[in-house]
């Protein structure tokens, strides 16, 4: 459950900065509680891979784990142009899926390319 916390108060601390976005931190906890849920949901349906459709374009989003004995890091950059404000975020799981670390910080950046980089 902490990591959905973690990564829903990283969202919207990036939209509070990024589009000046009012925090409700009931809303932070309701919606990190909802996507515990559909985590749930998925993951039952096949431990070794992880599919989804995303509600807002239809596209079809899928996570297959490492090899034995690897991890996998995901990393996801935001950029803003004016004022140079970026947003990192770090997300590290093992061969079985299992949550083992990441990373959410603010950066400045150059560019869109520099950040995701």
């Amino acid at each position: 459950m902490l990591s959905f916390f973690l990564w829903e108060i990283w969202k919207t601390r990036c939209k509070a900065i990024m589009e000046g976005y009012r925090i409700d931190p009931c809303k932070v906890v309701e919606t990190a509680g909802k996507a515990k849920v559909e985590f749930q949901k998925v993951w039952q349906g096949n431990a070794n891979s992880v599919t989804s459709r995303s509600p807002l374009i239809g596209e079809v989003c899928s996570w297959e784990p490492p090899p034995m004995g690897f991890v996998k890091v995901n990393i996801d950059g935001s950029w803003q142009s004016n004022g140079r404000k970026a947003g990192v975020g770090v997300v590290i799981r093992n061969s079985v899926g299992e949550f083992l670390g990441g990373l959410a910080a603010s950066r400045v950046g150059h560019s869109a390319l520099e950040v995701e980089a």
